[in-house]
């Protein structure tokens, strides 16, 4: 189970990357570095969570946390 959560984690991180987004992810959560660099859409991240975790059969409750 946890080998399958990491390989959805990375497919999210990649999408991210191909955004230019800064992120990381830590345990269950991504995280979004706060620099100028990232022109970041909270919306579209959820976007592709869903995405991701649906082309795997799955359907989490996804939150977002703005600090």
């Amino acid at each position: 189970m946890m080998a399958e959560e990491s390989r959805i984690f990375h497919e999210i991180l990649e999408r991210c990357y191909q955004h230019g987004w800064k992120v990381i992810n830590i345990h269950d959560a991504i995280i979004v570095l706060d620099v100028e660099a990232n022109n970041f859409d909270y919306h579209e991240l959820i976007t592709i969570m869903e995405d991701v975790y649906k082309s795997n059969a799955l359907y989490p409750s996804i939150s977002v946390e703005v600090k």
